[in-house]
């Protein structure tokens, strides 16, 4: 994952569906914008959303992501591996 942009997500934001969330938010939006990312049928994408450690430090939890229209809803989504989570320091520590 490193060097790629990462692009913010509320993973609570599913659709109603496992394993997806929704791109839509502002956050998300925002950074596919300023990334400039347009969104395309299997693009791989670095999703985050912001997390803290024990002690209150940030530790943001990350995934990738691959994204897809879901014709149903009109909507764009990010279809991942919810066994692929990871909190951003055991990525630091796998470096």
């Amino acid at each position: 994952m490193g060097g790629t942009p990462r692009i913010y997500v509320d993973f609570l934001n599913t659709g109603g569906r496992a394993n997806q969330v929704v791109l839509d938010t502002a956050g998300t939006l925002s950074d596919l914008e300023r990334n400039g990312i347009v969104l395309r049928e299997d693009l791989v994408l670095h999703l985050y959303n912001d997390d803290a450690d024990a002690s209150g430090q940030r530790d943001d939890v990350i995934v990738d992501g691959v994204a897809h229209f879901d014709e149903q809803s009109g909507q764009w989504v990010a279809i991942y591996d919810p066994t692929a989570f990871m909190h951003e320091s055991e990525l630091r520590d796998k470096e």
